[in-house]
């Protein structure tokens, strides 16, 4: 009988102790760009709840895109940024985008190679030469996240010409 009440008590006491912790997944719910959208362009930030970054590559051309598939452990920004977006004018629009996973931290300050935990991507379209079109990936760069106020400094690898260096932007968790 001894033994069965040391048993109950020892049972009862790590039972007690057991906690579990949980953590929440830190994701934004809206970005307004505060800094970084140069005049006469716009700049839309797009939030993908439950995607995750897939680079693809396209056979033709050898080139990757995005592809954005489910992941209820992700989520994914998409900054977008147009000039002359006259719907009037064919072969006279410009775009750029800026696509990446949001971390799961509140705080974040991140350089260099650090950037491809986030799959930072680079994106240029415009009527212009083959080989400065196209998704390209970010090696040079910091991004900080603290304080609902996002900041991200870039520059892509291989030269392609850019507008879109900075942006910066504040956000609502969800």
């Amino acid at each position: 009988m001894k033994y069965l009440y040391s048993f109950i008590f020892l049972l009862v006491l790590y039972s007690c102790s057991s906690t579990q912790k949980t953590t929440k997944m830190i994701k934004p719910e809206k970005i307004s760009v505060v800094k970084g959208c140069p005049d006469k362009a716009e700049c839309e930030v797009e939030i993908l709840q439950n995607k995750a970054i897939h680079k693809t590559t396209e056979e033709t051309t050898g080139k990757f895109y995005p592809e954005f598939k489910e992941d209820s452990t992700k989520t994914v920004v998409k900054v977008e940024m147009t000039l002359n977006p006259d719907k009037a004018a064919v072969d006279g629009q410009y775009r750029e985008e800026i696509i990446f996973e949001w971390p799961d931290k509140s705080t974040v300050n991140l350089k260099g190679k650090e950037l491809e935990n986030l799959n930072l991507i680079f994106g240029r379209f415009c009527f212009c030469d083959k080989e400065q079109v196209g998704y390209f990936e970010i090696e040079q760069g910091e991004i900080n996240i603290a304080e609902n106020i996002f900041s991200l400094n870039f520059e892509n690898s291989q030269d392609i010409p850019q507008i879109l260096k900075e942006i910066s932007g504040e956000y609502k968790l969800k």
